[in-house]
Formats: C-alpha cells, structure tokens, sequence
C-alpha cells in the first residue's frame, strides 16, 4: 500500500505504520498543533456541515478530536435517509469545499455502498451515514470526552411542506 501525506505534513513525518501516521507534533504530551492550522481546520470542518445541511442532512455534530486523535483534529458526523441522500450529501461536501475553499478529500471510502462514506481530509474526516450504520457505529458515543463544537443545522427547524401537506 502506498501512503501519500499532504506537504503541509511531511515534515512532521516521524513513522508510517499500517494505516497510521505519527507525526513529530503530535509525540510530545500537551503539545497542541498549530492555532492557525487548527484554526483553518475547524473553518473548513464547518464549511462541511454547512454543505450537508444544504443537502438535508440529518443530525450533524462536530467533535473537536485533537486532544484525542493525532492523526486529525475534527469529525463531522451526519446521517441521510437512504442511500442515494448519503451518497448527494457526501458529493455536495467534495463538491463546496473543491470548487470553494480548494480542498480535496486525501482519502474516500463507501462511496459505492452508500451506508456509510468516509471522506478524509486529514485535519478532518467527514462520516454521513444511514441512520442505523450511525447508531450501530455510535459515534458520538465513541469518542464522548471529544468537546462538541456549536453548528447551527439551518434546515433542522424547518418543516418539510409536502410532509406537512401530506398530514
């Protein structure tokens, strides 16, 4: 297997091994990343929720992973319906944060399943699952001493008007 790490990265490199990397700022206990680069992460992490959101995702949440995880700093979690929702959120997410921040995906994993894709993007990772992969995986419960960061779901509140026609 080959392993490519972005350049802003590489000369952190300390050791690959499997599918991990450790980086040379992250061996040290209580040493944090860098504020900008953490600072950028989270920005773009948002950027990604937000795309989600304008796709109907469901209950999204963004855990703060740094002090957890060396090999990234966030998790957007959210889910859709079926397949084919899972599938759109997670191309509108590739496709905003490609067209308007210049960002690509390092890794993308369950893109042909649709039950639960994994877009990598190293300081981030974005998760959109089916509902039951979601609870089956649980998440959220996984890494519950992760800080959740504030995200306003613009679509959450609103009512669907076929739904509320159909009633």
């Amino acid at each position: 297997m080959v392993l490519t790490v972005p350049p802003e990265r590489a000369s952190n490199v300390v050791s690959m091994y499997g599918r991990g990397i450790v980086f040379a700022s992250s061996l040290t206990k209580g040493c944090s990343r860098n504020p900008q680069q953490m600072t950028e992460a989270l920005d773009l992490a948002l950027a990604a929720a937000r795309a989600a959101s304008s796709k109907k995702a469901e209950r999204i949440a963004i855990l703060d992973v740094s002090q957890q995880l060396v090999i990234t700093d966030y998790f957007v979690i959210c889910d859709g319906r079926t397949q084919r929702q899972v599938r759109t959120i997670a191309e509108e997410v590739e496709r905003l944060l490609s067209q308007e921040c210049d960002v690509k995906p390092f890794r993308r994993e369950g893109a042909r399943e649709g039950r639960w894709v994994l877009l990598d993007y190293v300081d981030f990772v974005v998760h959109v699952f089916q509902p039951d992969e979601r609870d089956y995986y649980d998440l959220e419960r996984l890494w519950a001493d992760a800080p959740v960061v504030p995200f306003e779901d613009i679509w959450e509140d609103r009512d669907e008007p076929a739904a509320a026609e159909a009633t």
